[in-house]
């Protein structure tokens, strides 16, 4: 059942254990067979995201409370009742901090953004969080992760495990180390370390911990892993060491590849979207996985914005600017940076992002039934397809852009159209 790399694990028995993993090599699995080792222990587990605490809290034994960072510290917070959103917005800081001009809000945006990353408050952040606590308005996920920073010694675990130990922000580092625990074992992949421009850190290279690895990948057989190597050594340096699962046949192909669970993976999700333009322009069943209602909406703002006609404008987001170049040099200052590509788009496109919008909706379908879907690295990180074809807007500025890459590659499972960059520009 288990790989002798994974039992090693399972049955040690040191304070601290960091385990660094391939892609697909099973790291769940792991943590599974170590809480099931250690059955009469109370065990704390915390995932990467969502979709990961629910199918592994269905394998887990009794003894484990799996949560994600996030959804631990909401089950324990005092604001349940208050309403709860992903993340406070441009609009919410000027209405909680009474701020007259935008350049004002952003201050305000800034330093509450920075409070939620390190936990250290300022003066201008504390203006947003007595607002926050004393007044009967939304409040955000990250607030909520800061909060519990304070009632952290009411927990006690034998265990903690956290998966995705590469990738975490310094609150969610000072949670993990100041919960009570005998033991801390972490996993994570140090290549898929994608998040910096979130302030992201490592939890690996503790004192005192023993280190171990998981090389064997299950998701695709020796080709791919073959060439995942070849990929290391152009990227990092030096080859990982993949081994590649022998009962999977994997090709490498410089075919653009279609059908069932097959995804077109980009950089960015301006070329995501220019990607499925052209795809739909050829009445190919696509699938795009994040609210296309809400992004076929804002980019019609912008465009109204851009026109002028401020009253056809239903994001209050959008509509708080005065002007189309109002909103363009508040992005170009760094905020609001999930409306940039739509800006970029509409630059490219003009009016014709509208046509271009209807053609996509009608070829849009589920994922089940698409011929192929789009997606971003960032958003194609924990997922894996059949086929996989890379976009050619990758590339090697830093380790994150080059860990961009690597995530990309992983993820497929039979068939992989390889990115075609200048370092990686070689017959497979």
């Amino acid at each position: 059942m288990y790989t002798e790399e994974q039992l090693e694990i399972i049955h040690c028995n040191d304070n601290i254990i960091e385990v660094d993993s391939v892609a697909g090599s099973g790291k769940t699995t792991t943590l599974i067979g170590y809480a099931k080792e250690h059955f009469n222990k109370s065990i704390l587990c915390l995932m990467f995201n969502k979709d990961l605490r629910i199918g592994t809290k269905r394998k887990m034994p009794v003894n484990v409370e799996v949560h994600t960072i996030n959804s631990f510290a909401f089950a324990y917070s005092k604001y349940k009742k208050r309403q709860i959103v992903d993340s406070l917005t441009l609009f919410d800081i000027e209405k909680y901090s009474q701020s007259k001009t935008k350049e004002e809000s952003l201050l305000y945006f800034n330093a509450y953004k920075d409070y939620c990353t390190t936990g250290i408050k300022n003066e201008l952040s504390e203006i947003i969080i007595n607002y926050m606590k004393k007044n009967f308005v939304k409040i955000d996920q990250d607030f909520i992760l800061v909060e519990m920073l304070n009632s952290l010694e009411s927990f006690d675990y034998d265990i903690v495990m956290v998966d995705e130990a590469q990738d975490i922000n310094p609150v969610m580092k000072k949670i993990v180390e100041n919960i009570n625990k005998k033991k801390l074992i972490i996993v994570g992949d140090k290549n898929q370390a994608i998040y910096g421009f979130r302030k992201n850190i490592s939890l690996f290279n503790m004192d005192n911990s023993s280190k171990f690895s998981l090389k064997k990948t299950f998701r695709f057989g020796p080709e791919i892993a073959n060439y995942i190597n070849r990929l290391s050594i152009k990227l990092y340096g030096e080859e990982i060491g993949m081994i590649g699962n022998e009962n999977i046949e994997s090709i490498l192909t410089n075919e653009d590849l279609l059908g069932g669970y097959t995804a077109y993976i980009s950089r960015t999700n301006k070329t995501l979207i220019n990607n499925a333009i052209e795809f739909a322009l050829s009445d190919i069943n696509i699938s795009i996985p994040f609210d296309w209602e809400e992004f076929n909406s804002d980019v019609n703002d912008v465009i109204y914005l851009k026109l002028g006609l401020m009253k056809q404008i239903r994001n209050r987001n959008i509509k708080m600017f005065k002007s189309y170049s109002e909103f363009k040099n508040i992005i170009k200052s760094g905020y609001l940076k999930e409306m940039s590509y739509i800006v970029s788009l509409i630059e490219e496109h003009d009016i014709f992002m509208k046509e271009y919008l209807q053609i996509i909706g009608k070829n849009l379908t589920p994922v089940r039934y698409a011929d192929i879907v789009f997606l971003t690295a960032h958003k194609s990180k924990g997922l894996e397809y059949l086929n996989v074809n890379l976009s050619d807007d990758f590339n090697f500025k830093n380790t994150e852009e080059k860990n961009l890459i690597y995530v990309a590659s992983t993820r497929a499972i039979k068939k992989l159209n390889p990115y075609k960059g200048d370092l990686i520009c070689e017959k497979w």
